[in-house]
């Protein structure tokens, strides 16, 4: 266990079957596999065939998150303050799977390979994959299918104006994320409308989709360590799953 939260924290969660039944690979090292023995060792190995990797994962009874238990073994995933293992009871134990990425993303014009990106008080479209480039994009509590879209690097809310221009504010603005059927997704402002959009000549704005169509994809920033390879391997056609890859917390 460690508190940092790069390359070698991340796990991969492969789907076994349709029960919760997953193995649990590095993803750094993806040739390794979480793995435990009846004893309660706990250790990596090269074996991805075998039921001793084999982990089931459920919602925790008790607590927020999830419990981890060996499919073989019946015992659960637990962290003594210095090492791994397995215990009989699952107590109070809890896991918590979080985003590898930690919810952070370019955004990514399709049609003109340009990330929307920010000064400090001017929303832009720029070719650059850098600081400015960087947003943190989070649900809304309490309103499905909306969410914030806030600049990592200035701490300001992407938003949208009444007359469509594109804004930078402390207060938070709110944004529908849906599939495209060009790939991707469309990216609408709740509270004036209209959709994100971006010409060629790095001019960022929203446009009523009446008037045509924006495709964006939402690139995740890996932790470091992460080769370029793989971090495109994520990219998609749209929106990320965020449970394919992710650093385990413990409660």
């Amino acid at each position: 266990m460690d508190n940092k939260w790069k390359g070698w924290e991340v796990w991969r969660f492969v789907k076994v079957d349709d029960e919760g039944t997953f193995i649990i690979t590095s993803w750094k090292h993806d040739c390794r596999v979480l793995c435990s023995n009846g004893d309660g060792g706990v250790y990596t190995t090269k074996n991805k065939e075998g039921s001793w990797e084999k982990w089931k994962v459920s919602p925790h009874p008790k607590n927020e998150g999830v419990r981890i238990q060996s499919v073989e073994h019946g015992r659960y995933l637990a962290f003594s303050g210095q090492d791994l293992y397995t215990m009989v009871r699952d107590e109070d134990t809890a896991w918590h799977l979080e985003p590898a990425h930690g919810n952070q993303f370019f955004i990514s014009s399709k049609s003109h390979d340009k990330r929307i990106t920010s000064s400090i008080d001017h929303p832009f479209a720029h070719h650059n994959r850098k600081a400015w480039e960087k947003w943190i994009i989070k649900p809304t509590v309490g309103s499905t299918g909306h969410f914030t879209v806030r600049s990592q690097e200035h701490d300001k809310y992407l938003g949208s104006s009444e007359d469509r221009k594109l804004i930078v504010s402390e207060s938070q603005q709110h944004w529908i994320i849906c599939d495209s059927p060009h790939g991707g997704v469309f990216i609408e402002s709740v509270e004036h409308g209209g959709r994100l959009s971006c010409d060629e000549n790095g001019h960022a704005y929203t446009t009523d989709s009446k008037d045509g169509w924006e495709t964006f994809c939402l690139e995740p920033i890996m932790p470091e360590m992460i080769s370029a390879n793989k971090i495109w391997s994520l990219v998609g056609i749209g929106s990320v799953s965020i449970v394919s890859a992710v650093p385990l917390h413990l409660q």
